[in-house]
C-alpha cells in the first residue's frame, strides 16, 4: 500500500499492487489529501490521515 500523488486530480491518493509491482489499483480516492495509510492487524480496514475539511482527520476505511 501507497499514496501517490495524481496529476489529474493534484491529491494525494492511496493505491494498493502486488508485490511484484504489479496490478497497481485505487484503493481510496475520495478527492481530498490522503497520507499516511496504515493496515489493521487483520487487514480488513485501513486508517489514514486526510485533509478533507482543511485540517487533518483520521479515517477509517473498510476493504472490501
Amino acid at each position: 500500500m501507497f499514496q501517490r500523488n495524481t496529476l489529474t486530480t493534484n491529491f494525494h491518493d492511496i493505491y494498493i499492487m502486488n508485490s511484484d509491482g504489479t496490478d497497481v489499483q485505487p484503493l481510496i480516492g475520495t478527492g481530498a489529501y490522503e497520507f499516511r495509510p496504515s493496515w489493521s492487524p487483520d487487514c480488513s480496514k485501513v486508517a489514514y490521515d486526510a485533509l478533507a475539511s482543511g485540517e487533518s482527520d483520521i479515517y477509517v476505511y473498510v476493504v472490501p
